[in-house]
């Protein structure tokens, strides 16, 4: 497993070569780029960092329960299901919405290499109900499943909302619209907005940054969601409150950080989760990205223990860890735990 892993990230920090140039904004020299600059990491730096943090051992498998059927939205209630990694089942106004939905054994190129999932999905993918609308923060593996994308195009045929460029690997049956940051789409009763999150892109060793990452705003006449994506800490969730209010409520990665030298720059760890929740001004919290696919050094359960350890330090209340299969209802301005 350790060795699989290591061969996987070297294929995808290995040099770019560029081929193409737009006049899209934050799109240079054929790669699109971040809000501050970012002295890029190379091979050997990444085989330093793997030298001094070793991959903690992650259990192979652990148990859960095995995941129900959920029913078809029928309320202006929000309901949000905890599915795995940063797959959220939304329930609000009617609507069923997806983020970054993942269900493959494997997030990578390879069915026989790369991090394995280690947890069952909290509802399986034909326990779904119809799925609307899918939103797509950048097309790593780990957040862009290409075959259950495929897979629900041909049986609910929901809007899926990806950055600039991402779309190119999608088929035909494939409906989707393609935002740049700050971009919106009205639909209904609701509003998605593509905001800037300080991340990368890449689904080979050829093609980094040719494609857009960022975060969601989404919003209804009744309350606003913040989906972060995958993303370091900056000043951009500030830039989110100035332009956007507080949230009602932000799902925010927690884990993949270790070590530091290496992935701080992409990768928040749980203090600065906690900061970001805090910029948001968010009345309620998820973390996510944790516990499902080892990618990165730091023990399984960590993530989830140091946010319960900050959360004590600080004072902070509203900020939740949730395992995979749980729900929560936001209820009279309350995030109230169903399962």
């Amino acid at each position: 497993m350790k060795i699989n892993m290591i061969i996987f990230t070297m294929l995808m920090i290995t040099p770019v070569f560029l081929w193409s140039a737009d006049n899209l904004d934050n799109y240079k020299n054929g790669k699109f780029q971040n809000l501050k600059d970012h002295e890029s990491k190379s091979l050997f730096d990444y085989l330093i960092a793997r030298i001094k943090d070793p991959f903690n051992g992650w259990p192979n498998h652990v148990p859960l329960p095995q995941a129900q059927a959920v029913p078809e939205a029928s309320s202006k209630d929000l309901i949000v299901h905890y599915i795995n990694h940063s797959s959220f089942l939304i329930q609000h106004n009617n609507f069923n919405i997806l983020t970054d939905p993942v269900f493959s054994k494997r997030v990578s190129p390879l069915s026989w290499i790369g991090p394995k999932r280690v947890m069952d999905t909290g509802i399986n993918k034909t326990n779904l109900p119809k799925i609307d609308f899918i939103v797509i923060s950048h097309n790593h593996y780990d957040h862009l499943d290409l075959s259950f994308l495929e897979w629900i195009s041909k049986r609910d045929k929901p809007l899926i909302l990806v950055g600039k460029k991402v779309g190119q690997v999608f088929s035909k049956q494939v409906n989707f619209i393609e935002l740049g940051w700050n971009e919106s789409k009205v639909i209904n009763d609701l509003k998605f907005t593509f905001t800037p999150a300080q991340h990368f892109s890449g689904r080979s060793p050829f093609d980094k940054n040719e494609t857009l990452w960022g975060a969601f705003v989404i919003e209804s006449l009744e309350l606003k969601i913040y989906f972060a994506g995958d993303t370091g800490y900056s000043d951009h969730f500030k830039k989110i409150n100035t332009d956007f209010g507080a949230m009602d409520l932000s799902l925010i990665p927690i884990g993949a950080y270790a070590p530091r030298s290496f992935m701080a720059y992409h990768h928040m760890d749980p203090e600065e989760a906690l900061k970001a929740h805090k910029d948001l001004e968010s009345k309620h919290s998820l973390g996510m990205h944790w516990g499902t696919f080892q990618l990165t050094s730091e023990p399984r359960d960590e993530p989830k223990l140091l946010i319960e350890k900050f959360k004590s330090q600080k004072n902070i209340e509203n900020f939740y860890v949730p395992t995979n299969g749980e729900v929560y209802t936001f209820k009279n301005k309350k995030l109230i735990k169903e399962s």
